[in-house]
């Protein structure tokens, strides 16, 4: 079940002819958090169910792809070291390539700017940009849907990008019910610059934690109470304690300087705080640069920012 907003991106009017025309569209692809994540279950395929409440955050990658006339022509650029074909920005245009049977050249770029390893939905999200910025530039008429059904198949996570900015997530990650962005808060997310395999977060969970899920309401009624009143939580925070003591310390810190709610994302090793001000949030994102490897400041967003179509490749 995959519950979608309504689309933001906008194609071009104009048709195209690609056999003259070098075109480009650039894309932000966006961070998200995990406000609560609870895991709920092992299914027998060995993939884990979760509950949780996924916001997207103003944190987040740029992603340009331009066409190329030689078809098939494919180029991967970016400040990433990371095997191309392992890449899931080549895995969405392999995808992409494959739904649509459209093989015209492209050129990728990729400026890295959510951390790896982190919690923070990266990988995901560049996938699905560049689902949609391929989508647009070649107009290929694929509905948010279907793109979402279609990506799910490269990873859990994607099928949040192509919906509204707050969502509560259920199954392993493909069930999606986008629900109103209720707040538009400021948010400092601190990047500890340990990298976490989510493979290994679960298989750590699985042999660590005596799981007793608390007792909490539905997600969305508690997710309209006020930030300081949420009873929210993420389960891996047990397992990540036990190894380093930098997600306590983050977090404590965070609520120090006077965040709302703060909480691990994912499944580490991102950690973020909610404050009521972009002032409170800016004294706190200034001190704990400090203290810390990388310190974001940004916010909550409803809705995720418009692609940039450049029809002079400029």
């Amino acid at each position: 079940m995959v519950s979608i907003g309504k689309s933001n991106y906008v194609v071009k009017p104009e048709q195209i002819s690609y056999d003259t025309v070098m075109a480009t569209i650039t894309l932000t692809a966006q961070a998200k958090i995990n406000l609560h994540l609870e895991i709920t279950g092992l299914r027998d395929d060995g993939f884990h169910t979760i509950n949780s409440i996924f916001q997207l955050v103003s944190l987040a990658d740029l992603i340009k792809i331009s066409t190329k006339k030689d078809t098939g022509f494919y180029s991967l650029k970016g400040n990433f070291n990371f095997p191309r074909e392992h890449n899931l920005i080549t895995k969405a245009l392999k995808l992409f390539r494959e739904v649509t049977g459209l093989h015209d050249g492209v050129e990728i770029e990729c400026i890295k700017k959510i951390p790896a390893g982190a919690g923070l939905g990266g990988g995901s999200s560049d996938a699905a940009s560049v689902l949609k910025g391929l989508n647009l530039l070649f107009n290929a008429g694929l509905s948010s849907k279907e793109m979402a059904e279609a990506g799910s198949t490269l990873g859990s996570d994607i099928p949040f990008f192509f919906g509204t900015g707050t969502a509560v997530v259920m199954g392993r990650g493909e069930e999606v019910k986008g629900i109103e962005t209720l707040w538009d808060l400021p948010v400092v997310i601190i990047d500890t610059g340990i990298h976490v395999s989510t493979q290994e977060a679960y298989r750590k969970f699985d042999e660590y934690s005596n799981h007793s899920p608390a007792k909490i309401g539905a997600l969305e009624d508690e997710y309209r109470k006020k930030p300081s009143l949420w009873p929210f939580y993420n389960d891996f925070f047990t397992v990540l304690d036990l190894e380093d003591p930098v997600y306590r310390n983050c977090i404590n810190r965070l609520k120090s300087f006077g965040a709302l709610y703060s909480a691990i994302s994912g499944s580490g090793s991102a950690v973020f705080g909610i404050f009521s001000d972009g002032k409170g949030a800016a004294a706190a994102a200034g001190a704990l640069e400090k203290e810390f490897k990388g310190v974001h400041k940004g916010k909550m967003l409803a809705i995720p920012p418009k692609a940039v179509y450049n029809s002079d490749n400029n």
